[in-house]
């Protein structure tokens, strides 16, 4: 067990330092509860979160709403992290009148059974993390010798808010959930004003007092929710925030033309961070959407569905083409997908199998444009013409 204490302003008593340090590939499961939020609370573990989606492995998050004080985008934002609605993801907002939600913990329980936890004051905050406040608490590791059964123990009570029919716990699984709690009154549109406390916060007329600094700060996920001061309007409501990107218009290089890799889990397809920012478009920070418009043979749209898109330690960005799902890999030959864009982040799609018409032709069609190493999938970025003078009966 090892206690910590930021009043020291010593880095390594920020939760984020341990956090930050746990090797993202050990973890199997994390379990979060707090009483406090924001997204960019969430930065330190950024890693250890797309690495779990990726592996579609479990990520529990329990989030305390007190006096309306966590906002809808954070909690949109939150679920797109995680993966929602993905089985493994699970998230859910606690709220009470006469009283708060106000625990603060953090569970990893790692691939090798071993289990870390963080029972403290630090909320899922930036302050909270990077000890910007002064917080306090303890970390007990399986590893060190702590009580199995006590890191059990705390698995199990977060666990236990998911449980059905919990009057203060609304389980929220898509957009749709997250307004709800915003029509229902336990989300807020933005950050209430902090009450102000004679002696509290700098408001005191006395001596001045000594100004804290985060111990650790890490890249935001997203831009910071607004203040009832600073925001007019539900527009002014943050967004995933992305690094300048190519602008994208209509009638230019449309049309993505890509081999499929194989493995277990081929329907999650991998492409590399170029073809994700210069093709889909997507934000190479956080785990952004696309639209998929799934199309069958005769060019109708069949299912469209937004797609995480999660980053990889490999550099490489996966997402799901539900279009395949349950169809075995070939055994020779490599499936083709066809996308085509139609909009800011929006594609129509489909996936040629070895033996389906016209696959002979995109196969020797990419052997002879694609330039890059011999060892990649081939990929290619055309104009729509080109697919067309290719094969004019596309459905795609």
């Amino acid at each position: 067990m090892r206690y910590l204490d930021s009043s020291t302003r010593n880095v390594d008593q920020a939760l984020g330092h341990w956090i930050e340090n746990e090797p993202t590939t050990s973890v199997s499961h994390l379990r979060l509860q707090t009483g406090y939020f924001s997204i960019n609370g969430l930065s330190a573990f950024g890693g250890i979160i797309a690495e779990l989606v990726g592996a579609d492995l479990p990520v529990s998050a329990v989030v305390g709403s007190n006096d309306r004080d966590t906002t809808k985008s954070d909690v949109e934002n939150l679920i797109s992290l995680v993966g929602c609605p993905r089985p493994n993801a699970r998230v859910c907002i606690v709220s009470y009148s006469g009283g708060l939600f106000h625990p603060k913990v953090v569970h990893l329980t790692r691939a090798d059974g071993s289990q870390l936890a963080y029972v403290g004051s630090a909320n899922l905050t930036p302050a909270g993390v990077g000890a910007g406040n002064i917080e306090a608490g303890v970390l007990l590791d399986t590893n060190d010798g702590d009580p199995v059964a006590v890191l059990d123990d705390i698995a199990s009570r977060i666990d236990g808010w998911f449980a059905p029919s919990l009057p203060a716990a609304s389980i929220i699984k898509t957009r749709a959930d997250v307004q709800k709690c915003l029509d229902d009154g336990i989300l807020g549109l933005i950050k209430p004003p902090r009450k102000s406390i004679a002696g509290v916060g700098g408001t005191s007329s006395g001596p001045s007092k000594p100004t804290l600094s985060p111990l650790k700060t890490f890249a935001p996920i997203a831009s910071s929710s607004p203040s009832s001061a600073a925001a007019t309007s539900p527009s002014s409501a943050p967004t995933v925030s992305a690094p300048s990107a190519p602008t994208y218009s209509l009638g230019g290089q449309d049309v993505l033309v890509a081999e499929i890799g194989g493995g277990a889990r081929w329907k999650q397809a991998n492409f590399p961070i170029a073809i994700m920012q210069n093709y889909f478009g997507v934000n190479p920070v956080a785990n952004d959407q696309i639209r998929l418009h799934e199309v069958a043979a005769s060019g109708a749209v069949t299912n469209a569905v937004d797609t995480q898109v999660v980053n990889v330690k490999s550099q490489n960005y996966r997402m799901e083409l539900l279009a395949v799902a349950g169809i075995s890999y070939p055994a020779s030959g490599r499936p083709i997908g066809i996308f085509k864009k139609i909009a800011s982040k929006e594609f129509r799609y489909r996936v040629f199998m070895p033996g389906d018409p016209a696959h002979a032709t995109l196969a020797g069609y990419l052997s002879a444009k694609y330039a890059g190493p011999s060892h990649h999938l081939k990929r290619v970025i055309i104009d729509n013409s080109e697919l067309q003078n290719l094969w004019s009966a596309c459905p795609v």
